[in-house]
């Protein structure tokens, strides 16, 4: 809650340092700063956020450097730290969990033992990904006779035998299609649960924290019976894993708070260290034009090495020396700066032995989330990126984006885009519908609700659960709030202040985590399967190495 020298303070800058255009909403604020003592403080929170985000609009390039916008983010940051029951890490997942997987999930559990580590499943429904995969080779990829079994698995199985588990149905359909054996498939459920606590056993090794196999259900996720209901029905009719995925990660952060990372995710080097090095070089200037030139280009522009090269240059500086012949003999002949790979090879190594395995990597420490939305994104490239989140529980904004994702459920369902009836007759009203909206990139984001995830080309999800709904929602609760505490403001700002231009200046201030994660690295798990790790299971090293407070 603010105090009232917070209160004095704010409005002595609101009039002092506002222009023509913030002036217009000093009626509403005046309220706020009368009335402060009589609101809520989530009452209070939305008049803050408002007015932070309208000081971006105000003082455009400026807007970081001016005095009433560092007061309110210094009163907003107040609130944004992590509590010490928000330290999650979490992690999704369902089928077999295998090394791939549990080498990403060791480098976070390692260098950060004050978080516990969540692996969040169904054994129950682990079975999702094989029944994808087994009605895909039944109908040879034919996109009819997929969307019929699939509905046929939804109406006969699933919704007749409610009280049976999703595993016993895709069992039951299975060997009723001739599709696979009752031993085998009994099999598999075994060996996802085991591969499960194998992992849990092997990453408890790297941290004196928790690491906890977490059950999913409506209990665990803390949410109404209608988000749980369109969740499982992603599982029994689409079986869109993605989808399932996106929606688990909101209400899990939700519910607990911590971070979500997808599992292909890694931590950042530590930059500062590496820059102190670097300046401190005892060599030739020769050395150290080349060292600044390709090795620190390397690693902070994209425009020089394609991003398969850029992240594997990375990774390196993570790993070993004993890969970095192997990189720089399978890239010498499309590489030009490898003519300097001796200087290359060496420095990289020298960093390594010298600062040794615990300092590469800066652990999360006590995160402060600094913006009135309690969430944060991270990712190199897209501009709202899902797979990194770090959010507060009840966060406002992820509140927003689970119901905006149950109104698209709806409307889906109302409209029939689901083809839960699926013939002559109700494909010709489908495509009558396509071709008279096929102009209208929202609508047919939702028209192909069904054939997403079986068509490459077509991703609904990142419309439906992704990074755009992320991206919608926020302009939706920004406008939202605006207009709750101002009801006669001006509609011609409405749409200057959801303009991407604006939105993007928001997001990279307050949204993104920008010294984080380099993610699809596939190709690079020899990399970290081969690692020698500390045993960290009987000592506390978090006490021992660099912190740094992310803003």
């Amino acid at each position: 809650m603010l105090l009232h020298q917070d209160i004095i303070q704010l409005r002595e800058l609101f009039y002092t340092q506002s222009d023509t255009f913030l002036k217009k909403f000093a009626p509403t604020f005046d309220l706020f700063f009368n009335n402060y003592d009589t609101l809520t403080t989530i009452e209070q929170e939305q008049y803050l956020n408002a007015l932070h985000l309208l000081c971006i609009h105000e003082f455009k390039e400026n807007y970081e450097t001016n005095q009433l916008f560092q007061l309110i983010n210094h009163f907003i940051r107040q609130d944004g730290k992590l509590e010490a029951d928000e330290k999650n890490i979490h992690y999704i997942w369902y089928g077999l969990l295998e090394a791939r997987q549990t080498n990403c999930i060791k480098v976070w559990t390692y260098y950060n033992p004050d978080y516990q580590i969540n692996l969040w499943t169904n054994f129950d429904s682990s079975l999702v990904n094989l029944l994808h995969l087994k009605i895909k080779e039944a109908a040879n990829n034919d996109l009819a006779k997929i969307i019929k079994l699939q509905n046929e698995f939804y109406h006969d199985y699933y919704l007749k035998h409610r009280d049976v588990s999703f595993n016993e149905n895709v069992k039951q359909f299975l060997v009723n299609k001739k599709l696979m054996l009752a031993f085998r498939i009994e099999e598999m459920i075994q060996e996802i649960k085991k591969s499960f606590y194998q992992a849990q056993r092997e990453l408890q090794k790297f941290t004196s924290n928790q690491v906890i196999i977490r059950e999913i259900n409506e209990e665990t996720l803390r949410c109404g019976k209608v988000t749980y209901w369109f969740l499982n029905k992603e599982l029994n009719l689409r079986q869109h894993i993605k989808s399932v995925s996106n929606r688990l990660r909101y209400l899990i952060l939700r519910a607990y708070g911590g971070i979500y990372l997808d599992w292909d995710v890694l931590p950042s080097f530590n930059k500062k260290m590496l820059a102190s090095y670097l300046l401190n070089l005892k060599d030739n200037d020769r050395s150290r034009l080349i060292l600044k030139r390709e090795i620190l280009m390397l690693l902070n522009n994209q425009d020089l090495l394609d991003y398969r090269s850029q992240r594997t240059v990375k990774m390196l500086t993570l790993i070993s020396k004993s890969y970095l012949q192997i990189f720089l003999k399978h890239h010498q002949p499309t590489s030009p700066w490898i003519t300097s790979k001796s200087y290359i090879e060496r420095i990289l190594t020298e960093i390594i032995d010298h600062f040794g395995f615990d300092n590469l990597i800066v652990p999360l420490g006590d995160y402060i989330i600094s913006n009135g939305y309690h969430i944060m994104f991270g990712g190199p490239n897209d501009f709202y990126n899902d797979k990194f989140l770090i959010a507060k529980k009840n966060s406002v904004f992820l509140n927003r984006l689970i119901l905006t994702i149950q109104e698209i459920d709806k409307y889906i369902e109302q409209k029939t885009y689901d083809l839960l009836s699926y013939n002559n007759q109700t494909l010709s009203s489908f495509y009558h519908d396509l071709l008279l909206q096929g102009s209208n990139s929202n609508y047919l984001n939702f028209i192909n609700y069904r054939f997403d995830y079986l068509i490459p080309d077509i991703k609904s999800a990142t419309s439906h659960t992704g990074s755009k709904i992320i991206s919608f929602a926020f302009a939706n609760l920004f406008v939202n709030w605006l207009k709750k505490i101002n009801e006669n403001m001006p509609n011609e700002f409405i749409p200057q202040i959801i303009e991407k231009k604006i939105r993007l200046q928001v997001y990279k201030k307050f949204f993104r985590y920008n010294s984080l994660i380099y993610d699809n690295i596939n190709d690079n798990q020899m990399l970290i399967g081969n690692l020698n790790w500390p045993d960290n299971s009987n000592n506390n090293l978090y006490h021992h190495l660099a912190r740094q407070e992310y803003v």
